[in-house]
């Protein structure tokens, strides 16, 4: 029993970072965005570039910064990398010559306005997003999800804590995302 606990944890805390790689974090009220008009995909596209502004100011960065895009472009190397050797992962050469199409972009870095890095920042991340919802694991499936009230301090162990429950924080639950990477409409 106590392995089937722990491997739970494990699983929830699994999900809970694909999550948080894959969807940004945004206001309850803007979860009811639907993918059928042009507005509703640009808002949702809108969000999704917001976390990564959002996540390159956490690292003491701006996201047009060359840092930025090097390590957006390196961590799409080892992205497709990894899903290369995933069985199931079609083989896909356009994915690798757009890669180097990015890199070749970026090989004068200093050269370019910052409109335009910011731009090529944004294409590296759209394209590694598009490579991660390639995943088999995760390629058109609902992901279950765990929500809860936070308080401070309050880090990954929250999503253990659902399983022994030992603050007894009220509210949050168990969500499914239905279509992970491509809208935020969610169900219980």
């Amino acid at each position: 029993m106590r392995w089937q606990r722990s491997n739970r944890a494990a699983n929830c805390a699994i999900v809970c970072l694909a999550i948080s790689l894959f969807t940004p974090f945004v206001p309850s009220a803007v979860r009811a965005a639907s993918e059928s008009s042009a507005t509703d995909r640009w808002a949702f596209q809108s969000l999704v570039e917001s976390d990564w502004d959002k996540q390159e100011q956490r690292r003491g960065r701006s996201p047009s910064s060359p840092d930025a895009i090097r390590d957006a472009l390196e961590r799409s190397r080892q992205l497709l990398d990894d899903l290369r050797r995933m069985p199931g992962f079609p083989d896909d050469p356009a994915a690798e010559k757009a890669l180097e199409r990015l890199r070749g972009e970026s090989g004068n870095l200093d050269s370019l306005g910052e409109d335009q890095r910011l731009a090529l920042y944004h294409r590296a991340r759209a394209f590694s997003r598009d490579l991660a919802l390639k995943n088999p694991l995760l390629d058109s499936r609902p992901i279950v999800f765990l929500k809860r009230r936070r308080f401070i301090c309050q880090m990954l162990h929250e999503y253990l804590g659902y399983f022994y429950d030992y603050e007894n924080i009220e509210g949050g639950g168990v969500f499914i995302l239905e279509k992970p990477g491509r809208s935020l409409a969610t169900r219980d």
